[in-house]
């Protein structure tokens, strides 16, 4: 079975990926240090996820900072066939447990609660989970990045004349 996902949003703070999947051992990565999708092959920065499917979520205007990077939850959305259970892992960790079958929307900053921090330095990984049918299920994961991650300078280039150090510069 096959796992994919895709960024919808990608700002200096906030991230939105769609993670669309079906059930049968497949893993998707969020890797929070990653600047590109990867797959089988490709190199990421944490050799655990090697071989698996995944996307980064550092924008191409950002750049680590060489602090230690948070992501944390701000809400999830999710649907799927009526027995498929999606997890939510960081560090191996299960933070959330998403039944089809109940409520479908988390919205953390929406219901007045804080944005979920739990292993917020630790990449999330998304698992399927269908005990019956082998059904699917998509969920929409909203990302806020808390520490770790700067807006790039855009590097100037001056001409001679804008250069204090050469004779006739302004």
């Amino acid at each position: 079975m096959s796992i994919e996902g895709h960024i919808v949003l990608n700002r200096e703070k906030e991230t939105v990926i769609k993670i669309v999947g079906a059930t049968g051992g497949a893993t998707f990565w969020i890797d929070l240090g990653a600047t590109a999708p990867f797959n089988t092959g490709a190199t990421a920065y944490d050799a655990a996820l090697v071989g698996s499917t995944g996307i980064g979520i550092v924008d191409s205007r950002q750049q680590l900072n060489g602090k230690p990077v948070e992501v944390n939850i701000l809400g999830m959305s999710w649907t799927g066939h009526y027995d498929t259970v999606i997890n939510v892992k960081r560090g191996g960790n299960n933070v959330y447990t998403l039944p089809s079958t109940a409520a479908t929307f988390i919205d953390l900053q929406g219901q007045d609660m804080p944005s979920d921090s739990t292993h917020n330095s630790e990449d999330i990984s998304v698992e399927f989970e269908n005990t019956n049918n082998g059904g699917h299920g998509e969920l929409m994961i909203r990302l806020r990045k808390e520490a770790g991650y700067d807006t790039k300078n855009e590097e100037a280039v001056y001409g001679s004349y804008n250069d204090p150090s050469k004779v006739g510069s302004l």
